[in-house]
């Protein structure tokens, strides 16, 4: 998971009106496609979508503690 995270070291939120296309994917990709921003905290949907991607099991929560 680590290898498969570090290729987004960097990626960050657009300020204003426009969101990042890469984060608002992540978080259709793991179920919830009701976020329709880069502006919904993204620390949790982020680690879920790593491990979605190496076949690791997910928490299916976005809150920072889970």
């Amino acid at each position: 998971m680590i290898r498969s995270a570090s290729q987004y070291i960097g990626l960050q939120e657009i300020a204003g009106d426009k969101d990042n296309p890469i984060i608002v994917q992540m978080f259709k990709d793991i179920g919830f496609a009701w976020v329709k921003d880069d502006e919904t905290s993204w620390c949790s949907c982020f680690i879920n979508w790593v491990a979605f991607q190496v076949d690791c099991e997910m928490n299916n929560a976005l809150d920072a503690r889970s």
